[in-house]
């Protein structure tokens, strides 16, 4: 343990019980949240990476075409949400276009 640490420690067991209960809860739902956005990234990472792998080997064989940066049309946020949780796994298709 670091000595900071060990400071913030010695400082939390002078609080009324009640106090040191709730920095406690406190501090294991940060360490909770830390752990499930590493996983959320870490998912994250592997999809990006594999979605483009698959965008080079499109263009690799030709099935790209260049961009029209002066008509751009913007995709429907919500399919694109839709399609990366059902690639994660997070989302089951239902066949209905509602998320």
């Amino acid at each position: 343990m670091t000595e900071l640490l060990e400071k913030a420690f010695t400082e939390a067991t002078k609080l009324p019980e009640s106090e040191q209960d709730s920095l406690a809860k406190w501090m294991l739902e940060e360490f909770k949240a830390d752990r499930k956005w590493a996983e959320l990234f870490s998912e994250s990472e592997n999809l990006l990476e594999r979605l483009a792998d698959e965008a080079l080997e499109d263009f690799q064989h030709g099935k790209t075409a260049p961009m029209d940066l002066h008509n751009l049309e913007f995709a429907n946020y919500k399919e694109i949400l839709k399609t990366l949780l059902i690639m994660t796994g997070k989302h089951k298709s239902t066949g209905k276009e509602n998320l």
